[in-house]
């Protein structure tokens, strides 16, 4: 997906847009960061192995949230996570204010937002400064101008002052009952228990549990807010590909992904600029873009493969503009072996998308070519005598030019239609 596209669903308020918008920044850094809106509130959780730095990286994502102009905004809601640990180094909130006259709109142009590509280079003004980690939960260059303080991680009045009257209640009941029992050391037992519970809760680290415990974390939202999407978004894909009767009414829709057609397919040109998605369905390999629908049972399906190169380390971070460019016209390339509708042979091409940096896209590609390689046992089996029929066929015509009987021009015209069958 372009730049462009990027910041338009961005700006329609698209939480996994702005995600990605984010992480494309943040991610060759050592940064990740998940994001989910409710109720008006954007909350951003970012995690790193170390302490993110709140001054940093707070400025930076208000600063970008501020400029895309969403009016469905009206707070941000910022937590920092160092990677491994379940409660927050910090917390910090925003009022977003945004302009409702269209003229004076905050929204800019993606080639100037704090998130783009060009604007995320460290020798812009509004970029990424190279430090996002702090050595101390204490952040060192703490910005207030902007900001409100830290909001400390709270129980809820309410959840504690039920617990409180549960506890007296079962201390009342317990000594109320020990006339009926012989022995009372039980009865005590239960008391001195409760007592104990009651105190536990009344400090910082047993109200630090209740939250862990009664609450679901930023973390699991992001995620089951994301499970939501992709489903509404798969049964979308699977009516579109029904109505253009690509899929079975039962069949499931099992994975897809970006792609862009590379060639191969029988009627259509060698390679197309419009991109697509590519379908992994349980009896289908589908294709559809503006210009192609393409519809391939697993049985008539020879051989799947990837040809695709990773760049590690600092490399992959690092291969972007022109170099960047040239290396997405190459890499990531699915090629499909299959059967046409005549029984000949063909090799079709898609290139997969659908990650910001090369690695990402990467890790997409062979994500693909595995869900596709789970229905290996359909794919059409060449039996014995189909695969050494073209070898007879060759000896045949070998034969008959040393006979005499066809011309050397005809011996290559018939040999590269037997060769293009192997």
């Amino acid at each position: 997906m372009s730049q462009t596209n990027l910041f338009e669903l961005a700006q329609q308020g698209d939480v996994t847009a702005i995600s990605r918008l984010m992480n494309r920044s943040l991610k060759p850094q050592g940064v990740v960061a998940k994001v989910t809106l409710k109720n008006g509130c954007l909350y951003v959780l970012v995690e790193s192995e170390a302490i993110p730095n709140q001054s940093t990286l707070t400025e930076w994502i208000h600063d970008g949230i501020k400029n895309l102009g969403l009016s469905s905004i009206e707070k941000l809601k910022i937590y920092g996570r160092q990677t491994g640990y379940t409660s927050n180094a910090w917390v910090q909130e925003f009022s977003i204010i945004v302009a409702s006259d269209p003229v004076i709109s905050n929204a800019v142009a993606p080639q100037n937002h704090p998130y783009s590509s060009d604007a995320g280079k460290i020798e812009q003004p509004n970029s990424l400064p190279t430090s996002v980690y702090q050595k101390s939960p204490v952040p060192l260059n703490t910005v207030s101008v902007k900001t409100t303080k830290p909001e400390p991680m709270s129980v809820p009045v309410g959840k504690l002052l039920l617990l409180y009257l549960l506890g007296i209640g079962g201390i009342i009941f317990a000594i109320s009952n020990l006339s009926l029992l012989d022995d009372p050391t039980i009865i005590w037992f239960i008391v001195i228990f409760i007592v104990a519970c009651l105190i536990f809760i009344s400090t910082p680290q047993g109200q630090e549990f209740i939250v862990k415990n009664s609450q679901k974390t930023l973390e699991q939202q992001a995620e089951d807010q994301a499970s939501r999407l992709a489903a509404s978004q798969r049964q979308v894909q699977f009516d579109k590909l029904q109505k253009k009767g690509l899929i079975e009414q039962n069949e499931k829709l099992v994975f897809s992904q970006i792609a862009t057609y590379k060639g191969g397919v029988k009627g259509y040109p060698q390679a197309s600029s419009t991109t697509g998605w590519a379908f992994i369905a349980e009896n289908h390999f589908i294709f559809l873009d503006n210009s192609l629908s393409f519809n391939l049972p697993y049985n008539r399906v020879i051989e799947a493969k990837l040809d695709y190169f990773e760049l590690g380390g600092v490399r992959g971070m690092l291969a972007l503009g022109e170099v960047g460019r040239q290396l997405q016209q190459t890499k990531n390339i699915l090629e499909i072996t299959y059967l046409d509708n005549e029984n000949v042979e063909r090799n079709s091409r898609f290139q997969i998308h659908g990650a910001l940096t090369i690695p990402g896209e990467a890790q997409k590609a062979m994500e693909f070519i595995n869900y596709l390689l789970e229905y290996k046992h359909k794919f059409y089996q060449k039996t014995q005598s189909q695969t050494s029929e073209p070898m007879v066929k060759l000896e045949k015509l070998k034969e008959l030019r040393n006979r005499g009987l066809i011309t050397e021009d005809e011996f290559n015209h018939k040999r590269n239609q037997i060769l293009e069958q192997l």
